[in-house]
């Protein structure tokens, strides 16, 4: 009888750990892709910055 009660308990602990990590996970998932994100997205708008100035400059001389 105390053998199916500790497994009852250790499965309720079990199911009950689950969506905590299930939600840390997601929660750091996409934290990292906006991360990776706005990488990209810097660095596909700093090169056309960097031309636009270049040709200011050029417009200047």
């Amino acid at each position: 009888m105390e053998l199916q009660q500790a497994k009852i308990r250790r499965n309720e602990e079990e199911t009950a750990v689950s969506p905590v990590i299930a939600t840390i996970l997601m929660v750091a998932i996409t934290v990292v892709l906006a991360g990776v994100l706005y990488v990209w997205a810097n660095s596909l708008a700093t090169p056309r910055m960097l031309m636009m100035r270049q040709a200011q400059v050029l417009k200047i001389h």
